[in-house]
């Protein structure tokens, strides 16, 4: 799965997404998983379930080690960035308070991200997502 993928045909993704976690995505414990899956809910308009599945990203990479080359440090940002999006869209405003301070995560200054969960300072890396060789 890449970010292209999902960004040409998230509709699409979203279910393809869904039926590779059994119809339960949402229980997945992967922050990459729930990382992809929270984009294609945004970006096909389905804000409440990407929500969702961004607080569960976060949740889960926030677990893993600060290593800096990390795909995790780049999931922590990325989810918190996607969680903002997608809560300002919802509208409601217990998603939109998590979702601003989780975005204070990631804008402490440039270059870094800092992290409430104790693992320190992040440092911002190009994104690993898009790493695959597939076209």
């Amino acid at each position: 799965m890449r970010l292209r993928d999902i960004d040409n045909d998230p509709a699409a993704q979203a279910q393809a997404l869904s039926g590779q976690a059994n119809g339960a995505p949402l229980n997945s414990e992967d922050p990459k998983f729930l990382y992809f899956y929270g984009r294609a809910l945004l970006l096909s308009g389905d804000f409440e379930n990407a929500v969702a599945a961004f607080d569960r990203a976060i949740q889960f990479a926030d677990t893993k080690g600060a290593d800096p080359t990390s795909d995790y440090n780049f999931l922590r940002a990325e989810a918190r960035l996607g969680l903002a999006s997608a809560a300002l869209k919802f509208d409601r405003l217990g998603p939109r308070t998590r979702a601003f301070n989780k975005l204070d995560d990631v804008i402490k200054k440039p270059g870094t991200v800092g992290t409430t969960s104790g693992k320190g300072t992040i440092t911002l890396n190009p994104s690993p997502l898009n790493s695959s060789s597939a076209p």
